[in-house]
C-alpha cells in the first residue's frame, strides 16, 4: 500500500509541470523556459543529496545512462512544446504520461519480469489512448484553424505525441536499468547512486533548455511570471522523480502505471477545471483508454 501510494503521489506531483506549462503558456512563456528552472533545480537539489564524495565515486556507466536520459527529456520537452503551439495541453499530457509501455517491455526482455496477456493489453490501450489524445488535440485548441489541412496535419501531430512519449519514458527505463544491475559488492545500483543519475539527467536537460531561454528569452511583460511558475515545475518535477526513485526498485507493472494514470488526471483534469479545455467524446475516450490501460496492468 505504502508503495502505490507514494507511486499515486509522484504521479500527482509531476502533474503540477503541465499546471505551470498552462499558465506560462497564458502568459507568454514557452515550455523551455519553464524547463530551465526544472533542470536547474533538479541538479542543485540532487547534487547536494548526493554529496561530493558520491558525485565522484560513481561510476561512469551511471553518468552515461543519466545524460542520455536527460538529453532524452530535452527531446521530448521539444515535441510537447511543438504539440503544445497546435492544440491543448491534455494530450501532449497523456502522452507524457503514457510512459509506462517501455518501461514494462525493457522489464520483459531484460530484466525477466512476466509479460501476461493482460499487460500486453494494457499496453494496448496506453497506444490507442495515445492515437485518441491525437485526435483529440488535432481538432481542439490552436489545432482547429488548421483542420483544412487534412490527415497530413493529424498525422505529423500524431508523430509529435508518440515522440513525447518515447522520449519521457527514458526517465522509466533508465531506472529499471539501473535497479536491475548489481555492484560487484553485491550493492543495486540505483539504491547507491540514484541521487548522481538524477543529477546526471536534470544537467544534461538543464543546459539546452538554458540556451534556448537565452535565445529566446521571456517576453517583458511575462518576466514577473517566469520565477513563481517555473519554481512550481521545478518542486512538482524534483519531488515527483525523487519519490519515484524511492519505489522504482519495485515491480514496473505495479508502479510505473500507478505513477502515468495519476500524472495523467491530474495535468488533464486541471486543464479542463482551470483552463478551458474541453471534455469532448475524445477527451473521455482518451483518459478512459489511459485509466483502463493502468487497471488491466494492476490486475495483471
Amino acid at each position: 500500500m505504502t508503495v502505490l501510494l507514494l507511486a499515486l503521489l509522484s504521479g500527482l506531483l509531476m502533474s503540477l509541470i503541465g499546471v505551470a506549462y498552462n499558465l506560462g503558456r497564458s502568459r507568454g512563456l514557452r515550455p523551455s523556459h519553464i524547463a530551465t528552472f526544472i533542470g536547474f533545480a533538479g541538479m542543485v537539489v540532487f547534487a547536494a543529496l548526493a554529496g561530493a564524495a558520491r558525485l565522484r565515486s560513481a561510476p561512469v556507466d551511471v553518468w552515461v545512462v543519466g545524460l542520455i536520459a536527460g538529453i532524452a527529456q530535452y527531446l521530448g520537452v521539444v515535441a510537447l512544446a511543438a504539440a503544445f503551439q497546435r492544440g491543448p495541453l491534455s494530450p501532449a499530457w497523456c502522452a507524457a504520461a503514457m510512459t509506462f509501455p517501455p518501461a514494462l517491455l525493457y522489464a520483459w526482455l531484460w530484466l525477466g519480469e512476466r509479460l501476461t496477456g493482460l499487460r500486453l493489453a494494457g499496453v494496448g490501450l496506453a497506444c490507442v489512448c495515445v492515437v485518441l489524445a491525437s485526435l483529440h488535440g488535432s481538432d481542439a485548441g490552436h489545432a482547429r484553424a488548421e483542420r483544412n489541412h487534412g490527415w497530413g496535419t493529424r498525422i505529423f501531430y500524431g508523430l509529435l505525441l508518440l515522440l513525447v512519449m518515447l522520449m519521457c519514458s527514458s526517465v522509466n527505463v533508465s531506472l529499471k536499468v539501473l535497479g536491475g544491475h548489481l555492484l560487484p559488492d553485491g550493492r543495486n545500483t540505483l539504491e547507491v547512486y540514484g541521487l548522481v543519475f538524477l543529477t546526471a539527467c536534470y544537467a544534461a536537460l538543464a543546459v539546452p533548455m538554458l540556451v534556448d531561454t537565452l535565445v529566446h528569452p521571456p517576453p517583458a511583460e511575462s518576466r514577473p511570471a517566469f520565477l513563481p511558475i517555473g519554481l512550481l515545475a521545478a518542486f512538482g518535477s524534483v519531488s515527483g522523480f525523487a519519490l519515484l526513485r524511492a519505489v522504482a526498485q519495485e515491480p514496473a507493472a505495479l508502479v510505473f502505471p500507478v505513477n502515468a494514470v495519476a500524472s495523467l488526471l491530474g495535468g488533464s483534469g486541471t486543464s479542463v477545471l482551470f483552463f478551458r479545455e474541453r471534455m469532448t467524446p475524445l477527451w473521455f475516450g482518451m483518459v478512459l483508454a489511459g485509466s483502463l490501460a493502468v487497471v488491466l496492468v494492476g490486475l495483471a
